[in-house]
């Protein structure tokens, strides 16, 4: 519940879900504050007390002998053990905190869909701010007057650490988690981070009603995934587009993109690097409907159950699920067709698409994935034809708020201080170190098996959990000693900033 010893603020803690009551494993420090009420609509079937650990190797945790600790901190103390009180027939209302995210719907896959922050349920027209309402407060995102959901950390280290903590507003430099979880509403896209900083392709959400939104979000739920994971092994046709359009300018990315209707899902929480503002990253799954036309209707899709959090983290995210579905609207339609389907990937453990019709909304397309830790992705894009109601209206797009986008400030990234640095290295310096970390893309060939029928729902919706990144420390790693060698190990104005770097 208290754990000391290094990286105790991210690493440690007793974890517990109760059904109806949590969306994930909280901590149990955040979960004890009061008493929890299992709602009656909660499916029995579904109703399990689930437990949890926070740790970067689970190599030595088990029930086969005691671990002291970091610090011997747990020598003769006993074994941890949760008491549950269960008082059936009461009902004691439980005020949210102004970070819990809430929702009233969920997606394909069970994950909160637009979901919103308590304060904005509470509070309507109002945004809820991090910097006031919670990191005054002690324990900072563990005090329940903050969020009683105790979200997980992510923070970077070594180089990364140095950059992320210049100008930082307060004391964590990288990312608060909650769940995964889903937005959907209309795209934009905010540019390609430098293969010296992430190498992230940056997109932007507009929620129907803003939700999700705090004071810093710009008026979008800003949406992140890695290139060097994600698109630089793509070589469907609409995704190769994108590649190359990204390649040629932000004007040829935002002609293919802005305006569209989009479905994201990632894992959902606040990057403190930037202010606290609402962030998918990383993107586990993205639709993008880049043909509105129900002969032909187009959408360019990609999955995945795991993925880093870029520049100011260190670990992987693995999702704990091998099924990814969507829910493609048109509520008129009274069938679907597929019209073409090309979709690649990784790996023969892939499978999909499975399309089926929902009547009254549109139609299902399923997908399935190996365990997390094989690194598996599809990517594609899928054609449908749509059979619609005569005379029905086939409008599926929520009504959105025009005006959201133009809540709130734009923050400079991290990420775009270091590009500002990088231009002011002469032109051949700037060369050499683009040319020390290019890579050559190599493309996912092998087309997914075909997905018969509709895969298993889980009985709970799918947890993430994090991990060491090796993968990620060792590009990070690279990202630092080329930006020193073109400095000459002497960075403007930071000239110690190189010394932990190894040549």
């Amino acid at each position: 519940m208290d754990p000391s010893g290094p990286n105790s603020d991210r690493l440690y803690h007793g974890l517990i879900w109760i059904p109806g009551v949590h969306s994930d494993l909280v901590r149990i420090a955040g979960a004890i504050t009061g008493p929890m009420v299992i709602p009656p609509t909660v499916d029995p079937h579904n109703a399990i007390l689930r437990l949890g650990y926070e740790d970067d190797h689970y190599g030595d945790n088990g029930y086969w002998g005691h671990d002291d600790g970091t610090e011997n901190q747990c020598r003769g103390v006993g074994n941890a053990f949760v008491t549950l009180t269960i008082d059936h027939g009461r009902i004691i209302p439980t005020p949210p905190a102004p970070f819990d995210l809430v929702h009233s719907a969920t997606d394909a896959n069970g994950f909160p869909l637009n979901p919103k922050w308590a304060w904005q349920q509470h509070h309507p027209g109002s945004l809820p701010n991090a910097d006031t309402q919670c990191f005054p407060l002690p324990g900072v995102f563990s005090n329940t007057q903050c969020t009683t959901q105790a979200p997980s950390i992510d923070v970077p280290d070594g180089w990364n650490a140095f950059w992320c903590a210049q100008g930082a507003q307060h004391s964590i430099h990288g990312h608060v988690n909650w769940l995964p979880a889903t937005w959907e509403g209309t795209v934009s896209w905010d540019g390609h981070s430098s293969p010296g900083t992430d190498d992230d392709y940056n997109i932007n959400v507009v929620p129907p009603a803003g939700e999700g939104l705090t004071v810093s979000s710009g008026g979008h739920i800003h949406s992140e995934f890695d290139s060097d994971e994600t698109i630089d092994h793509f070589r469907t046709p609409w995704w190769n587009s994108f590649h190359e359009a990204v390649d040629r300018d932000d004007a040829s990315a935002r002609a293919m993109i802005d305006g569209k209707f989009a479905i994201v899902v990632g894992l959902a929480g606040l990057d403190c690097e930037h202010g606290c503002a609402t962030e998918l990253h990383p993107v586990y799954a993205l639709a993008i409907h880049v043909n509105d036309n129900p002969q032909d209707d187009t959408w360019a899709i990609f999955v995945r159950n795991w993925g880093n959090e870029g520049y100011c983290s260190q670990d992987q995210h693995p999702l704990d699920t091998n099924r990814m579905a969507f829910l493609l609207p048109r509520p008129a339609a009274t069938a679907v067709n597929v019209v073409a389907s090309t979709f690649l990937t990784n790996t023969s453990e892939a499978s999909g698409p499975f399309v089926s019709l929902v009547s009254g909304q549109g139609a299902i397309v399923e997908f399935g994935l190996p365990d997390p830790a094989k690194g598996a992705r599809i990517n594609g894009e899928l054609h449908l034809q749509w059979t619609v109601t005569p005379g029905v209206i086939a409008v599926f797009r929520p009504p959105l708020d025009t005006a959201a986008e133009a809540l709130g400030p734009h923050l400079v990234e991290i990420e775009q201080r270091l590009e500002n640095l990088e231009k002011q290295l002469p032109p051949d310096a700037r060369r050499a170190m683009t040319n020390r970390l290019a890579r050559a893309r190599s493309f996912d060939e092998v087309t997914p098996s075909k997905l018969e029928a509709a895969q298993p729902r889980l009985a709970h919706p799918a947890s993430t959990r994090a991990g060491p990144d090796p993968h990620k420390a060792q590009r990070d790693l690279e990202r630092a000693k080329a930006i020193c060698t073109a400095f000459r190990r002497s960075i403007p104005g930071m000239p110690n900033a190189c010394a932990s770097v190894p040549q």
